[in-house]
């Protein structure tokens, strides 16, 4: 596991999963969002969304909790489900945009 190795500071791709990681689990932590998405450009290769995703998810007993998100219904806000994904954009052309976990 990345978040176990001593020497990830000095390893660029366990550097951004750790960041990755950790925005994500801000995000959880102030947003009704669980389903991450990371704005690449291409190529990008040599990721781990699922590491990221796993090292928030560690944490999901203090994940946004609240009445406007769509998990608070059926009491699912702290289940481990936070998700990363990539998605691409091109300059000049419109940002790509998605529902978040309040339906917004």
């Amino acid at each position: 596991m990345f978040y176990n190795n001593t020497s990830c500071l000095h390893d660029f791709f366990c550097f951004r999963a750790l960041f990755l990681g950790a925005m994500a689990l801000y995000i959880a932590r102030t947003t009704c969002n669980r389903d991450i998405y990371a704005f690449m450009e291409g190529p990008a290769y040599g990721y781990s969304n699922e590491d990221s995703a796993m090292l928030a998810n560690r944490f999901s007993s203090s994940f946004y909790n609240s009445s406007e998100c769509l998990c608070y219904l059926d009491d699912s806000c702290k289940d481990p489900t936070v998700t990363i994904s990539n998605a691409g954009w091109v300059p000049n052309t419109v940002f790509p945009t998605a529902l978040g976990g309040d339906n917004m």
